[in-house]
């Protein structure tokens, strides 16, 4: 270099410069054809969901008056989500909630009143959409049209992780592939935990929230600089405080992000790469769900610790024996059987406090419920709900289709085998562990087969895009000419 002259240096660095600035712009293109794909993929998705309800005259009475008379919705779930947006609408203030500070429905559970239970988040932004809405229309077709559209725009939404999960993991191609399968799955367009239009109830919403506070958290745990890595899983808190907003099982996503936290951190100790990263991002994305969520969660529970505060309470424990493990350098032979040992007593403990009435062990009893006692489902009035009979083989390949579903576990097999090949990669072991709770959980309850649908088109995009970039199209296409 030192030999050169300036005047044989400059065409090389004005020649690297052009290349550069060729490549930024690829790139830009690929990113607006992205866009394009995956925009298509979300109008079709709405027109599939939406275009056939719409123009059957079933769910809208022109001549009706009030919300209930004019705007039609599918289940009673939707008419009681109806009952909160008008009387929330008409009094100012979001009704039923229950506990501590909340009112009972007299409605429910004639004549002693009961709590909807529902927190405020899905139908809050239905009533706020709505107002918009009635800037254009009378008040009581901004709200009518609002519950009618949302559910179906949250379900179209969704191809938007889907393709953000498939490019993080796999390839854009991989997720652009992914996002074009969501339209193609029935159960996402038209079952009764669906985003079909009128189906006024927050599965996709809930569908929607969690895959990407999942995204963001796979972001977080791929960012090597901290601060970006913080950022996501703040964002990914974010997300998580919004289910807790909105459904009274969001315990759920709190769960799936503990047992990954925890099957990553064994599988770390096992193969003496403990870092603080994966620490991290969990417990700023479950504290910060937690922390934003909490007004909501004083008001059904005041200050008595709930499973949205002991689970990230437990995760901060667990990770501060695994980071005490891994400054004390122990071997796996006497960390893990550590390990195992205090989950053993733990179990022992919510075994014998399953069924206890005190207010500060109420969480863990319910824990303990759910490992040793009536489960999920388990009570005699959850059964006697079509949705917490587990469903036969032939329905649940038929709610994806044959082949989506069989790629789908293909995909999984696959992500497996790539899980072992590369490193043990901790966004391939999120997938895992996101599928194989989702694959129990199915074995539980039939309520949670739209759970599969973003795994399934992740996963059967993975295969069809691994298929097609083995297929040499130009060999192909001269054999044909």
């Amino acid at each position: 270099f030192k030999q050169k002259t300036a005047y044989e240096i400059m065409p090389s660095l004005v020649g690297s410069e052009m290349c550069i600035r060729d490549s930024l712009s690829n790139l830009s293109t690929m990113k607006k054809t992205d866009a394009l794909f995956v925009g298509a993929a979300l109008l079709m998705v709405l027109f599939l969901n939406t275009y056939f309800n719409l123009t059957s005259d079933v769910a809208i009475n022109e001549d009706g008056q009030t919300l209930a008379d004019k705007f039609y919705l599918a289940g009673p779930d939707p008419y009681y989500n109806m009952r909160l947006v008008e009387t929330t609408a008409d009094t100012g203030q979001y009704p039923f909630m229950g506990g501590e500070h909340g009112g009972l429905d007299p409605l429910l559970n004639y004549p002693l009143g009961g709590t909807g239970g529902r927190p405020p988040f899905f139908n809050m932004i239905t009533i706020g959409t709505g107002k918009l809405m009635s800037l254009f229309m009378g008040e009581v077709d901004g709200l009518g049209y609002a519950m009618q559209f949302l559910p179906a725009l949250y379900g179209a939404l969704l191809v938007i992780p889907v393709y953000f999960i498939g490019a993080m993991l796999f390839s854009r191609k991989a997720g652009i592939i992914g996002a074009w399968l969501v339209p193609l799955i029935p159960i996402h367009l038209g079952s009764g935990h669906g985003s079909a239009f009128s189906l006024y109830d927050h599965d996709s919403f809930i569908l929607l929230l969690s895959t990407v506070t999942i995204m963001f958290l796979m972001m977080s745990i791929r960012e090597k600089h901290p601060r970006k890595s913080m950022l996501y899983a703040a964002l990914s808190g974010v997300f998580i405080a919004s289910i807790t907003m909105t459904w009274v099982s969001s315990q759920y996503i709190y769960a799936v992000v503990a047992v990954y936290a925890v099957v990553q951190m064994i599988v770390d100790i096992l193969t003496k790469k403990i870092a603080i990263d994966t620490v991290r991002s969990v417990l700023v994305a479950l504290f910060t769900g937690y922390l934003i969520s909490f007004p909501v969660l004083f008001v059904r529970h005041g200050f008595s610790p709930t499973i949205h505060l002991i689970i990230p309470v437990a995760v901060a424990v667990f990770s501060a024996i695994y980071l005490w493990l891994g400054k004390k350098n122990l071997p796996w032979l006497i960390s893990v059987p550590t390990l195992f040992g205090i989950g053993g007593v733990s179990l022992v403990f919510l075994y014998f406090i399953k069924d206890t009435t005190n207010a500060l062990l109420q969480p863990f009893a319910q824990i303990g419920n759910l490992i040793f006692g009536s489960g999920i489902y388990g009570s005699k009035v959850a059964l006697t709900i079509a949705e917490a009979s587990s469903f036969d083989f032939s329905r649940t390949v038929m709610s994806f289709g044959p082949v989506v579903y069989l790629l789908g576990w293909f995909g999984f097999l696959l992500v497996l085998y790539r899980y072992y090949k590369k490193g043990l990669r901790k966004d391939y072991l999120f997938m895992i562990t996101w599928f194989l709770i989702e694959a129990w959980l199915l074995s539980v309850a039939g309520r949670f087969l739209n759970d599969l649908v973003p795994l399934m088109a992740i996963l059967s995009g993975f295969v069809l895009w691994f298929i097609l970039s083995k297929i040499d199209f130009a060999s192909m296409a001269k054999t044909i000419r």
